[in-house]
């Protein structure tokens, strides 16, 4: 076979597998979202609230456990694959070390509260999961440096069927949250062993051997992975994570849920982040105008399609208090508006951390990125502790305003330059300009009528700059 019949070959099974790989993504995805809503249905809106505000400490506490070591070992092992037996030997014992340091201090933290027996049974039972899915961080990177993603793929949907599963046969058994966390945290021992079995399949073994000065060696290299993870984590968990602290539980429970459908909007630009940063990191090599030109027609794709997503979902909240008419999330509606009044530039933030880790030097970036984070923390604090509720959902369109346009700012100043600028928010920016005002000037047509005729505005608009302004394009512009 030719040299172009290996390369054309190759590149069929790398679109297949990421295929395979997101499409599995977008099922469980799919899968744990129609979870939630049941689980918010079925059970008491505080007991939910804990159970959600718990389970996403949680997934904080694994990436801090992991402290970026798992990417790093995926780095090597792609680059050498005869050092995985060694990072498994090494990484394993190491997390279930500090998988049951960690446990045992939030235990003794949660002891401490002064709270329902119920509540405290959910926290200590759902942290389980750390001593599962610990480890499977570890697992699923060293199967992705093997590019066995139709495994990662399988265990994504096994361990989501698992949960529904279990789950919905728990709720209709007449059990609770209690029983509910213990499903959370053992359905990951699936998850792991599936992974499990493919790296014994490949040959490598879990022969444990200790090397504390080993991982220190690797930190400076790992780190920025780690602030890399909590930094996308927190972009879309702070408030959730500090309303912790200022509402009640039955409040969690209302804001848990918007903040999880505003979650499953985010796939959009993680998506599309996802597929861009590879050529990011290659068009960072190869000069401005490319860089450019890469970027701002990205930009200008993602910003029509959040636009358009978030009139949408303006016109589906009011379905949501018909799903879920328990009396606790009495005002859901108003508070996922208030969200998806900032989902269009949460997209375009997201999007821009993609393009700034792709960046070869990564002290400018990672300055910026903590400096927003901290900024995300103080307004928080000041708005939860003044407006409660709606100083959460508030929060987060404020700071993701201020966010996209300090790191779009950002990114122009460093990196690309203004040129391109106009062109790719003219299109965008016109056609929402034009479908609000439309709404604003329609106050006395009932409110569908009103953001459905807005929604065919906006699409005309968009659409009619493609064809007739000079220099727009609904396509990404890849170069070469």
């Amino acid at each position: 076979m030719s040299e172009q019949g290996r390369s054309g070959g190759a590149n069929r099974l790398v679109l297949r597998d990421s295929a395979v790989y997101f499409s599995a993504q977008l099922g469980a995805r799919a899968l744990n979202f129609i979870y939630f809503l049941v689980l918010a249905r079925s059970l008491p809106t505080d007991e939910f609230g804990v159970l959600n505000y718990v389970l996403t400490i949680i997934v904080t506490l694994d990436i801090v456990i992991d402290l970026g070591l798992s990417r790093h070992a995926m780095r090597e092992i792609s680059r050498d694959p005869g050092r995985a037996q060694e990072f498994l030997a090494r990484l394993l014992p190491y997390k279930m070390a500090a998988a049951a340091l960690v446990y045992a201090l939030y235990c003794l933290w949660v002891l401490t509260l002064e709270q329902p027996l119920v509540y405290t049974l959910i926290a200590v039972f759902s942290a389980l999961g750390l001593f599962f899915t610990s480890p499977a961080m570890l697992l699923e990177n060293v199967v992705q440096a093997y590019h066995r993603f139709t495994v990662i793929s399988t265990a994504h949907v096994a361990l989501a069927v698992a949960q529904f599963a279990l789950g919905g046969v728990i709720l209709l058994a007449g059990g609770g949250a209690v029983a509910i966390s213990l499903i959370f945290a053992f359905t990951y021992l699936l998850y792991g062993a599936i992974l499990a079995a493919e790296l014994r399949r490949l040959g490598l073994r879990f022969r444990p051997a200790p090397a504390p000065r080993a991982i220190l060696r690797s930190l400076p290299a790992s780190l920025p992975y780690l602030i890399s993870a909590l930094i996308i984590l927190l972009a879309i968990k702070t408030e959730f994570l500090v309303f912790g602290y200022f509402g009640t539980p039955v409040e969690l429970g209302l804001f848990g849920m918007a903040v999880k459908i505003v979650e499953a909007g985010m796939l959009l630009p993680l998506a599309l982040g996802g597929v861009m940063a590879p050529r990011f990191a290659k068009a960072h090599a190869q000069g401005r105008e490319t860089l450019g030109r890469l970027y701002f027609s990205a930009f200008e794709v993602l910003a029509a399609l959040a636009i358009g997503s978030a009139i949408v979902a303006f016109l589906l909240t009011p379905v949501v208090p018909l799903i879920l008419p328990e009396p606790g999330f009495v005002g859901i509606d108003r508070v996922l508006r208030l969200l998806f009044f900032g989902y269009p530039v949460a997209c375009i933030f997201v999007f821009n951390t993609f393009f700034l880790f792709g960046a070869s030097r990564q002290r400018g970036p990672l300055a910026l990125l903590v400096a927003l984070a901290v900024l995300q923390l103080g307004l928080n604090g000041v708005l939860q502790s003044r407006y409660g509720l709606t100083g959460a959902a508030l929060s987060f369109t404020v700071f993701m305003a201020l966010a996209a346009v300090l790191s779009t700012g950002f990114i122009m100043a460093v990196y690309i330059g203004m040129r391109g600028l106009r062109r790719s928010v003219m299109a965008p920016l016109g056609a929402s300009l034009l479908a609000a005002l439309f709404y604003l000037l329609s106050s006395g047509w009932p409110d569908s009528v009103r953001l459905i005729v807005a929604l065919a505005i906006f699409g005309a608009a968009y659409l009619g700059a493609q064809k007739y302004l000079p220099g727009h394009t609904t396509r990404i512009d890849l170069g070469n």
